[in-house]
């Protein structure tokens, strides 16, 4: 039987791997392109169209550019939205350093089949939506804040991006957003700011992740599950299950075996005397507390004691 720390190094090895599985589904396309690909893969008609189409995260500090909510599991009888984080082309990151560590730390809720999830609650009129991250179905807005958006306008082209202040029990503004693309795919005039804003390098300043962000023209996103990543999972599964056969033949090898177990003697407590017919010029006498006994084993049936 394996040991505790080999069976623990072994499943922590294969979440690794997993991991390194999900980091691959890496796509790079320029923030255009991006956009494109994001509104070909996600159409849920199930949403108001005011908040379907491609979100551009105007004023938004943090390494990221767009968002789609189409890419939630949305109910129409409470109006909620559940949107896994890292949710294939639902999100795209810088390619800086900072894009990054962002899209590899969002990785993780992939490596563990996703527990956390962005939450969106709908008002009945769709003019605003409670937003808080959730993990394995428990809130987390106490910890890492109470969100919300707020639709300025009456076709859903652009919304501010509030926060709860818990001290002075009031929303704050955030940062504002824009529709890039529409329900159907149709360029915005905010789609052409927003590549010309990434083309040039502008300044955002803001709220989010410090008081100022530069977004690059590449953006990163999560791809789908393709034949790299069923590979690199073959490949990474052969991997492992040759590591655990070999740490399993390696503990197998160690263990004693019953029939190779060592001889013991006991001293042998006799209650004969010892013959006195050998006298000093023989070295000294052996006490019968010093006498060995013969090994705790069953002799084989052909052999016998020599008499002596």
């Amino acid at each position: 039987m394996l040991p505790c720390t080999t069976i623990v190094g072994l499943l922590v090895l294969a979440q690794v791997l997993n991991y390194l599985v999900q980091l691959s589904r890496v796509e790079a396309s320029t923030a255009g392109e991006t956009s494109i690909k994001m509104w070909q893969r996600h159409q849920n008609e199930e949403l108001p169209e005011e908040v379907r189409g491609i979100l551009w995260m105007k004023g938004n500090t943090c390494p990221e550019l767009q968002l789609t909510l189409e890419a939630g599991a949305y109910d129409k009888s409470s109006r909620t939205l559940l949107l896994p984080f890292g949710t294939a082309y639902s999100w795209s990151y810088n390619s800086d350093l900072a894009g990054w560590l962002e899209y590899a730390a969002v990785t993780l809720n992939l490596a563990f089949l996703s527990p956390g999830k962005l939450r969106v609650e709908f008002a009945e009129d769709f003019r605003s939506a409670t937003i808080q991250i959730t993990f394995a179905g428990i809130s987390l807005a106490e910890s890492a804040g109470l969100w919300a958006l707020n639709r300025t306008d009456e076709s859903g082209d652009f919304w501010n991006r509030m926060q709860w202040n818990a001290s002075e029990r009031k929303w704050e503004l955030v940062y504002d957003i824009k529709k890039a693309l529409g329900a159907d795919g149709v360029k915005l005039p905010a789609w052409s700011q927003m590549v010309q804003s990434v083309l040039s390098g502008v300044v955002v300043h803001g709220k989010g992740c410090g008081s100022s962000m530069i977004k690059t023209d590449s953006q990163l996103v999560h791809g789908d599950f393709l034949m790299r990543q069923v590979f690199l999972t073959i490949l990474f599964s052969a991997l492992w299950l040759t590591l655990a056969g070999y740490c399993l033949q390696r503990s197998d090898a160690k263990a004693p075996s019953a029939e190779m177990q060592p001889l013991t003697y006991e001293p042998c407590h006799t209650t004969e005397p010892l013959p006195m017919l050998l006298g000093p010029q023989f070295g000294p006498q052996s006490s019968p507390s010093d006498r060995l006994c013969m090994p705790h084993k069953d002799l084989p049936e052909p052999l016998e004691l020599a008499t002596v």
